[in-house]
C-alpha cells in the first residue's frame, strides 16, 4: 500500500468515526433507541435495568460495566474506575439511596463465574463490596430488600437471608447459620428439598402484601418463603406448565402472580386458579420469557420475550411491540424492563441496545378557570314556619384541584330572579381525615354545615357533598331553571338543573334529615321538565345544559356521547388513545336541545380512550373504555 493510499484510508476511517459520534438518536414509531452508534454505550448487550429515585437510568451491560444515564449526561462505572468487580452487573436492586449490584463474568448458559455483591451509594457515587455470607464464585441472580430481611439468591449456592442478628443460607440439603454476636458459623444437614428443590435460582421477587418471597428455580418450579415457612409449586401440584421458571412477578394491583417459563409461555396465579398463556392460545409474542414488570400506575404486565414485548392489562387485553412492525429495536431477547417517574418505559435487549417509549398520556386539561360540574343531587328542605332551611348538594367535579389554605370553596345557587342560596369558606377550615390508595377525604364542619371533598386521584375528579342545616334559602327566587356555580380556588364551573316537589316520606336521605310537618321538599331527583324562559338573555346560562356523558361505558364497538344545548352552537368531538394519538375529530352545527355524537371503535384496539367535547368556547373531557 502506498503512503498516499494509507493516508486516504485513515481519512476515511476518521470521517466514519466522526459520523458515528454525531449520528442523532433514532426515533421511530415513538420508540427511542440507544446503541453503540448513537450513544456512549460500548456494547449493545444489556442485561439489567433500574431507575433511581432521581429518575436516572442505570444500565448493566455484558462486560462493559454499569452506565448511569442522567438526562443527556452519561457516566460509566467499571472495575477500573470503581475498584469493585462490576463489569457484568447481572442484577440491580435499589434500597433508598443504595444500589445493590450482583455481578458475574459470562452468563448462566456459558459457565458463569460469580463476582460477588457490590453496593453503590447513589448520593456520592462511592462503592463498596458486601460479600459476608456469600460464596463469591456463585453468580448472584436476585436481591430483595424487605422490612425484615435482605435476601440474596445465587445460581448454584441457594438463598441467603440476612437479618440484624446474622445470616442463614438455605440450600437443597444444608442450612448454614452465622450469628454476628459470637461470630459462630454452623452448618446443618437437612432432608433434600426441605427448603429448596434445587440450589440453582434464576430470580426472586417479594410480595409485600402477603410478606411472601417468591423464588424461581432452574428445575424445581417456584418456591415461596413466608415467615419461615416454605412451599413449592411445580408440575405435580399447580398449574405451572414447566418446572423451569425464569422469573416471577407479583402484581399488587390485580393481586395476581405471574411466572415466566423457558419455552412454555407465561403462567398466571389468581388465588387458587391458574391460567397459562402461550403463542398458541394468546397474542403473547414469544414463549421464552426473560423479563416481567408491572406498570406502576395501572397494573399492566409488561413481558419481555425472545421475539418482542407483550403487554397484558388488568382487563385481560393484549398489546404487542414486535421489532420491524412497531419500531422496537431488535435483540436476541428482551432482558429487562423498567419504568421512570416521567411516564416512560425502558427496555433492554441482549444484542440490540436500549429503547424507551412514552406510555403515559394525559389529555389536554381544560382552561385553568374551568370546572366540569355534574350535579347528582340538589335538594332544598323548606321548613314551616320558616326558620333555618336545609340544603343538600352532591356534585362531581373535574379536574383534580389542589387547594391552598387561602383558597375559597364556594357554592352559589341562583335563578333568573336572583340568588337562591350561597355557601363560602376558606380551605383552611377543612381537615384531612382519610387517605386510601388514590383517594383523599377532606371534611369541614362550620356554622351548622358540613362539606366533604372526596379526591379520586385515579379518576382525576372530586366529589363534593354539602349538607347545611342552618343556611337560608331565598324562596322567592326559586324559579326554573337553577344555575349551580362551584368555585374551588381559581377554578369555577357551573351546571343547570331543575327541582320539583318531592315526598319527604320517600326521601332516601330521611335518616339524615329531620323533617317537620307541613315542610316542603324540593329535589332535583323529582324535577319536572324545564319550562319556557321569557327572556333568556337575562340569565347567565352556559351553552351546555347537561354534562356530556359517554354511554355505554365500557362500550363495544360504538360509544354515544350525549349532551344538551341551551342554544344553537358549534360542537367538535375529538377522541385520543391513551398514548395521545388522535383517533377521530368530528365537527357539527347543532340547534338547541338534546344531541349525541357516535364514535365507532371497531377498527381500534381495546383500551382506554379520552374524549374532548368543545362547544363554542366551553370545553368538556371524559374517559371511556373500549372492551372487545
Amino acid at each position: 500500500m502506498t503512503k498516499q493510499a494509507s493516508m486516504n484510508k485513515n481519512k476515511i476511517s476518521i470521517t466514519v468515526f466522526i459520523l458515528v459520534l454525531i449520528m442523532p438518536v433514532i426515533v421511530f414509531a415513538q420508540w427511542t433507541s440507544y446503541d453503540i452508534f448513537n450513544s456512549p454505550l460500548q456494547t449493545d448487550f444489556i442485561i439489567s435495568l433500574a431507575v433511581d429515585p432521581s429518575g436516572r437510568i442505570l444500565i448493566g451491560t455484558q462486560g462493559r460495566g454499569l452506565y448511569l444515564k442522567d438526562g443527556d449526561n452519561w457516566r460509566v462505572f467499571n472495575q477500573s474506575n470503581a475498584g469493585v468487580p462490576i463489569n457484568y452487573p447481572f442484577v440491580l436492586r435499589q434500597d433508598v439511596n443504595t444500589m445493590f449490584i450482583g455481578s458475574a463474568s459470562g452468563n448462566l448458559d456459558l459457565q458463569p463465574l460469580g463476582e460477588g455483591l457490590s453496593i453503590l451509594n447513589l448520593a456520592d457515587s462511592t462503592w463498596a463490596t458486601l460479600n459476608s455470607g456469600l460464596e463469591i464464585n456463585h453468580i448472584i441472580t436476585g436481591i430483595e430488600i424487605t422490612p425484615d430481611y435482605r435476601a440474596v439468591a445465587t445460581y448454584g449456592g441457594g438463598l441467603t437471608i440476612f437479618t440484624d442478628s446474622g445470616w442463614t443460607r438455605y440450600q437443597t440439603e444444608f442450612r448454614t447459620e452465622f450469628v454476628y454476636a459470637d461470630s459462630e458459623q454452623q452448618t446443618f444437614k437437612v432432608p433434600s428439598g426441605t427448603y429448596l428443590p434445587t440450589d440453582y435460582i434464576k430470580r426472586i421477587a417479594f410480595d409485600p402484601v402477603k410478606s411472601a418471597l417468591w423464588i424461581a428455580t432452574l428445575s424445581g418450579g417456584a418456591v415461596t418463603y413466608i415467615n419461615g415457612t416454605w412451599h413449592t409449586y411445580d408440575l405435580s401440584n399447580s398449574g405451572l406448565p414447566s418446572n423451569r421458571i425464569q422469573i416471577i412477578q407479583p402484581n399488587l394491583i390485580s393481586n395476581k402472580t405471574y411466572f415466566g417459563t423457558f419455552g412454555l409461555g407465561l403462567a398466571e396465579k389468581s388465588g387458587s386458579n391458574w391460567t397459562v398463556y402461550n403463542t398458541g392460545n394468546s397474542p403473547l409474542s414469544g414463549d421464552f420469557i426473560y423479563s416481567l414488570a408491572i406498570r406502576p400506575d395501572n397494573g399492566d404486565l409488561w413481558i419481555g420475550t425472545n421475539y418482542g414485548l407483550s403487554v397484558l392489562d388488568t382487563a385481560g387485553n393484549w398489546f404487542s411491540y414486535i421489532p420491524g412492525d412497531s419500531g422496537l429495536v431488535w435483540g436476541d431477547f428482551y432482558s429487562d424492563i423498567a419504568f421512570d417517574s416521567a411516564g416512560n418505559v425502558w427496555v433492554s435487549t441482549f444484542g440490540g441496545g436500549l429503547a424507551s417509549r412514552r406510555i403515559i398520556f394525559e389529555p389536554p386539561p381544560p382552561p385553568q378557570d374551568t370546572l366540569a360540574v355534574e350535579i347528582q343531587k340538589l335538594k332544598f328542605f323548606l321548613r314551616s314556619p320558616s326558620y333555618n332551611d336545609i340544603t343538600w348538594l352532591n356534585v362531581g367535579l373535574q379536574p383534580l384541584v389542589a387547594l391552598a389554605d387561602t383558597d375559597t370553596v364556594a357554592v352559589v345557587v341562583s335563578s333568573g330572579a336572583g340568588q337562591v342560596y350561597s355557601w363560602n369558606r376558606q380551605f383552611d377550615s377543612f381537615h384531612h381525615i382519610f387517605h386510601w390508595p388514590n383517594t383523599d377525604l377532606y371534611f369541614a364542619l362550620v356554622d351548622g354545615s358540613t362539606m366533604l371533598l372526596r379526591y379520586s386521584h385515579d379518576l382525576n375528579s372530586i366529589r363534593l357533598y354539602l349538607l347545611d342545616w342552618q343556611g337560608q334559602v331565598n324562596r322567592d327566587n326559586i324559579q326554573q331553571p337553577l344555575e349551580v356555580r362551584i368555585k374551588l380556588g381559581k377554578y369555577v364551573g357551573h351546571a343547570i338543573t331543575t327541582i320539583g316537589p318531592a315526598n319527604p316520606a320517600g326521601d332516601p336521605d330521611a335518616d339524615t334529615l329531620s323533617y317537620d310537618d307541613n315542610a316542603l321538599l324540593l329535589s332535583s331527583a323529582y324535577a319536572p321538565a324545564i319550562t319556557d324562559i321569557e327572556d333568556e338573555s337575562e340569565l347567565a346560562i352556559p351553552e351546555v345544559a347537561q354534562l356530556p356523558v359517554a354511554y355505554p361505558n365500557p362500550f363495544n364497538p360504538v360509544a354515544r356521547i350525549s349532551f344538551s344545548l341551551t342554544r344553537p352552537a358549534q360542537a367538535r368531538l375529538t377522541v385520543y388513545d391513551i398514548l395521545g394519538r388522535q383517533a377521530t375529530s368530528i365537527k357539527c352545527e347543532f340547534d338547541a336541545g338534546d344531541h349525541s355524537f357516535y364514535w365507532d371503535g371497531s377498527r381500534m384496539p381495546s383500551g382506554v380512550y379520552y374524549y374532548i367535547l368543545q362547544i363554542n368556547k366551553e370545553r368538556y373531557s371524559g374517559k371511556m373504555t373500549l372492551l372487545k
